[in-house]
């Protein structure tokens, strides 16, 4: 009961904060007061906003960004684990210092019998996690993985040999890659070369590996309002090309929140952003919600911005005023 009151106080705290801002401030110099590094682009929003990228693909390797834990932690989590030698279904193998206190390196498998036929046709899976603490609120945690072959259904004679090979390659993986080219970053500090901005950090790179995820930014001073750049996604999102497509049966989260009884097509054509050629679909949903989509013709990126009833309410006019001021400034940032 104390815990369902606090949150119920904590939102209409929250509501209160948000009814008493004064919209008479939002003009096109409120929309793009700040500049943002997002992955390879950069986009300006207002001051009073924050940005949150949790998870994402680069070369090919998931890259998980926590505020939560630090390397500390981690190392601690893992010492438990070697006393088990169990990491759930994983075999603890190994973990040591890259970079005391700031890079830990560490390995685990799960130790197939060699004769299963996935192990026969694929190999035994081995899994390798980099744990790189870029700042003081920061810890990246890079996953990647190899595999070592069976022979005739069995370990390969010299098995101890191919593991220490396997997992020096990927040891001078993540050096190369990632902790020779990992720094801290202030968030509104833009790289002055080529790379992929993190929360926290930069990754130097000569900017030709794929990159997949996505950046929310929210906006503090507008209760339920945030902008969400979705990069890279051009294997799950080949679909119909945007002014073609049914928008209100995507796959759109805050579509599928928003309980409205009919809809408005404000606005909808081509739009060409900075060399990007795109499109734009602009919806009103009813009750003073809103969403507004821009997608790239390749399908590599996508641009949201949405806006539920909650105080302070906009007009459709705010709506296109923060529109028209945040999208034209995006832009590959090098």
């Amino acid at each position: 009961m104390m815990r369902k009151l606090f949150f119920t106080i904590s939102a209409l705290m929250l509501s209160a904060c948000a009814s008493t801002f004064d919209t008479s401030k939002l003009t096109p110099d409120y929309w793009t007061a700040e500049v943002y590094c997002l992955g390879r682009y950069q986009i300006q929003v207002p001051k009073n906003t924050q940005e949150t990228i949790s998870d994402l693909f680069y070369n090919q390797d998931r890259i998980r960004i926590s505020k939560d834990e630090t390397i500390q932690s981690t190392i601690s989590s893992i010492e438990n684990v070697k006393n088990e030698g169990v990491d759930y279904n994983e075999l603890y193998v190994l973990d040591k210092d890259l970079i005391p206190s700031k890079a830990h390196f560490y390995v685990t498998k799960y130790g197939f019998d060699w004769d299963m036929d996935i192990v026969r046709d694929f190999g035994n899976p081995y899994f390798t996690t980099l744990f790189n603490q870029v700042d003081d609120n920061w810890l990246y945690i890079i996953y990647t993985s190899f595999t070592i072959a069976a022979q005739n259904a069995k370990a390969p004679k010299n098995l101890e040999k191919k593991e220490q090979e396997k997992i020096q390659q990927a040891e001078k993986y993540f050096q190369t890659v990632y902790i020779s080219q990992l720094e801290a970053r202030n968030k509104n500090t833009l790289p002055n070369q080529s790379g992929v901005c993190l929360n926290g950090g930069f990754l130097k790179d000569n900017g030709k590996n794929k990159l997949v995820g996505d950046s929310t930014i929210t906006f503090n001073d507008l209760n339920d309002m945030n902008l969400v750049v979705y990069m890279g996604y051009p294997y799950n999102r080949k679909n119909l090309p945007l002014l073609k497509r049914d928008i209100l049966n995507s796959s759109s989260e805050f579509i599928n929140t928003v309980n409205f009884d009919n809809y408005k097509t404000i606005r909808k054509g081509l739009r060409n952003i900075n060399g990007l050629s795109g499109s734009e679909v602009l919806l009103s949903l009813g009750k003073d919600n809103y969403y507004f989509i821009w997608e790239s013709d390749n399908q590599e990126v996508q641009i949201e911005l949405a806006k539920r009833s909650n105080q302070p309410r906009l007009s459709e006019q705010q709506m296109l005023q923060a529109w028209d001021s945040i999208l034209p400034t995006f832009k590959r940032h090098h």
